[in-house]
């Protein structure tokens, strides 16, 4: 059974990895995928967003988690399940 996941990549992130999506895996040794380890996989796979992660925020699901899986509004921990979506939010800048 797929355990994928889709991630979204925003402003700098998608010029990062030159993507706008993509959809991954959950080890199959595992349910669920812990933030901090989803950050490492996807700065392995994208060297590039090593610099966006240093000021980018993640959503899961459009709940807002810091790089440790904690939710900025609650502070439930949370990792990533099949079926979520993660976006990969830099900072907004312009004026």
């Amino acid at each position: 059974m797929a355990k994928n996941f889709q991630v979204l990549y925003f402003a700098s992130a998608r010029d990062a990895t030159l993507a706008r999506e993509e959809t991954l895996s959950i080890p199959d040794d595992c349910h669920t995928l812990p933030v901090p380890q989803l950050i490492r996989n996807l700065t392995a796979r994208h060297p590039g967003l090593q610099a966006v992660f240093k000021s980018a925020i993640l959503a899961i699901n459009n709940q807002y988690v810091d790089h440790a899986g904690r939710e900025l509004d609650g502070g439930r921990m949370v990792e990533v399940k099949p079926g979520d979506e993660v976006a990969v939010i830099p900072p907004v800048s312009g004026g």
